[in-house]
């Protein structure tokens, strides 16, 4: 799994506001057929983007929450839920 949260004054580059597509799941650092599951906590909208079901070098799978309700997990390679009823919002 590869989780990232933007931090004040770092935002805009590590998310750039172009779309989905642009998120640091996509980094040149990182191959998704390689990463199963990737999470993005974003302080500045309250939003968690997460990205599974990688196939030819995407993620096929993608939902947005609003920080507060559970991530479901348990249909992953990590199986469990995480809470961001606890994520700091900037």
């Amino acid at each position: 799994m590869v989780a990232g949260a933007a931090v004040t004054g770092t935002a805009a580059p590590a998310f750039p506001r172009t779309g989905p597509e642009r998120e640091a799941c996509r980094s040149e650092q990182h191959n998704p057929d390689e990463i199963p599951v990737c999470l993005i906590a974003d302080p500045c909208t309250g939003l968690c983007h997460l990205h599974t079901l990688p196939k030819d070098g995407e993620y096929r799978g993608s939902l947005k929450l609003d920080f507060g309700q559970p991530v479901d997990l348990t249909g992953t390679v990590l199986g469990m839920t995480l809470q961001t009823d606890r994520f700091p919002r900037d």
